[in-house]
């Protein structure tokens, strides 16, 4: 078996679901997050024949700190319960998308993809 070395660099863009299927009360969101997901994809054409990768985590309803300091109590009942797992995920659970992304072993053939944790 012949052993080569071949560099690869990535960048990997954060989304949202939102830019797929937008909910009717976060427009400019969906839009901010649409624009990401173009971005990316432009942005991989470009650059794959560099050898960088572009990618895209665009997940449902994380649950973060900064959630719970922006809403209200009854805001955040029933939060994210529509994602597929019938809750708001956790950084822990979407931080596998990224570190699947960035991985040395992970194919080319990844490159323009928007990962869609939880849906």
């Amino acid at each position: 078996m012949v052993m080569y070395s071949f560099v690869c660099y990535r960048i990997i863009n954060t989304s949202s679901i939102e830019a797929f299927c937008g909910f009717g009360t976060m427009n400019a969101y969906a839009a901010r997050n649409g624009a990401i997901i173009g971005f990316t994809r432009a942005l991989a054409t470009y650059l794959i024949p560099k050898s960088i990768r572009v990618n895209a985590v665009a997940p449902v309803a994380i649950y973060t700190p900064i959630q719970v300091d922006t809403r209200e109590a009854q805001q955040m009942e029933g939060w994210g319960h529509k994602a597929g797992l019938g809750r708001p995920g956790e950084l822990s659970e979407v931080a596998t998308s990224f570190v699947f992304l960035a991985r040395a072993d992970a194919s080319l053939y990844w490159a323009s993809a928007a990962l869609l944790p939880t849906w």
